[in-house]
């Protein structure tokens, strides 16, 4: 009798752009192994599935869960913010010339996060940069994580109470003073945008940064490699098992 091949079950891993505790966290919940990013033995097969976080470059020839390109696109301010423009995603004015007059925000690095590379000042004090925003006083600030074509987790940056250091008034980050709540009320037009832009740069999955200025939402960045713990951890995890 001839030989019965059976196809081979896909084999589902998750790989970094580098040590990520994010990755870690999101294997052990899905029960899955993490490939590392480093002197990997891994060898892919073209069925084999990959929770992309946030490499914009193929690694093994097999399918990513968040597309290469996509992650390529959102890795870059610029990119990102001409991607979402094209598509008519409300974001702040942009310029890579240095802008004559108004207070902007000079992005010295277009790869980074938590307000890294971020200077805020009037045109004849800017920087030399390779992307300025426009400066947008800001009501509130949001991170909307998207999974698929829906909001999964939803929190407002706010103020923490005990923090005894100096806030600096442009950046809402940890270091600053700010925490991530998730027991408020979240616009559904936040949550909208969010969804919007994650479908804009063809992400499959990503956390929007959203701020909100006379209840106009502005979408500032996409991250393809989100900080996950707690809460997030399973919320993200549980949408993704659903998606695979």
């Amino acid at each position: 009798m001839p030989r019965i091949t059976r196809p081979r079950k896909p084999r589902i891993r998750v790989q970094s752009y580098g040590p990520s505790n994010s990755a870690r966290e999101l294997s052990r919940f899905l029960g899955i192994k993490k490939i590392k990013s480093r002197g990997s033995v891994f060898s892919p097969r073209p069925t084999d599935i990959i929770i992309n976080w946030g490499i914009p470059s193929p690694i093994h020839s097999c399918q990513y869960l968040n597309p290469i390109s996509a992650v390529r696109t959102a890795v870059c301010k610029l990119k990102t913010l001409r991607a979402l423009s094209e598509s008519g995603i409300s974001i702040p004015e942009f310029s890579e010339s240095k802008p004559e007059s108004g207070r902007w925000v000079a992005r010295l690095v277009l790869n980074g996060n938590s307000g890294q590379g971020a200077v805020v000042a009037d045109a004849n004090e800017l920087p030399d940069a390779p992307l300025y925003t426009r400066y947008i006083k800001k009501d509130a600030e949001y991170r909307v994580i998207v999974v698929g074509s829906q909001a999964v987790d939803c929190k407002q940056k706010l103020k923490r109470r005990d923090f005894e250091g100096e806030r600096l008034p442009y950046i809402w980050n940890c270091d600053n003073g700010y925490v991530m709540a998730r027991e408020v009320h979240i616009p559904d037009y936040v949550k909208d945008i969010g969804i919007q832009a994650v479908q804009a740069l063809g992400l499959t999955y990503g956390a929007v940064d959203i701020i909100v200025k006379d209840e106009t939402p502005y979408v500032l960045e996409v991250n393809s490699a989100f900080g996950l713990e707690g809460t997030t951890t399973q919320l993200v995890g549980t949408a993704i098992k659903d998606l695979l």
